[in-house]
């Protein structure tokens, strides 16, 4: 301890290339101490895809149930502490299952990813896409000043959806369905919204 050996036990380090690595120091019984480094970035690498995993929709990389409804929590504590404005959508694909039987699973699988792109490109840093299942897709939209503003993001997201999507040299026609809940106009608890929308 006098000489400044440093730290006693376990700690990790993840280096500037990005390599994690685990830092294990243990003392010696006449003084002094052992210092093992272990390369632990897969085991890194494997707990962030498994924590991205339970809260990400595996087909599109969208937030799923779970990171919704956090959202969703996070934006109400939000407006009870600021009077901040929020709105939930909830979107149904029209014209999906037509897609799925007459063209197969995968079509209808590339057409939700597509979809999934689309809608990112509607909303701001600010708001949460997150597909709920199926052709099931919702978001939070935060820090709104009216209706109006839902409106608009309403109005971007059918021009968006209802430009024909290109599958497997085939042109494809969808539309959507659009509910939508603001708080705390319609609400402030997340279930009274989501059934509100």
């Amino acid at each position: 301890k006098a000489g400044g050996l440093g730290e006693i036990g376990v700690y990790e380090r993840t280096r500037p290339d990005g390599t994690a690595l685990e830092v294990c120091s243990v003392p010696l019984a006449g003084g002094g101490f052992v210092r093992t480094f272990t390369d632990v970035t897969s085991r890194k690498d494997s707990e962030a895809r498994i924590a991205h995993m339970a809260r990400h929709d595996e087909l599109t990389g969208l937030a799923n149930r779970v990171l919704f409804r956090e959202r969703i929590e996070l934006a109400i504590a939000r407006t009870r502490r600021t009077d901040e404005r929020f709105a939930v959508l909830l979107l149904d694909l029209d014209r999906f299952k037509g897609v799925n039987d007459t063209m197969g699973h995968p079509a209808g699988d590339a057409l939700l990813k597509m979809t999934a792109q689309r809608l990112c490109r509607t909303v701001r840093e600010t708001d949460t896409v997150a597909r709920l299942g199926g052709d099931e897709f919702a978001i939070v939209q935060t820090l709104i000043g009216s209706r109006a503003d839902v409106e608009r993001l309403c109005a971007r997201i059918l021009d968006a959806i209802k430009e024909p999507f290109e599958i497997a040299g085939h042109g494809v026609d969808i539309g959507t369905s659009i509910g939508i809940a603001v708080a705390p106009d319609d609400g402030l608890e997340a279930e009274g919204l989501l059934k509100n929308a």
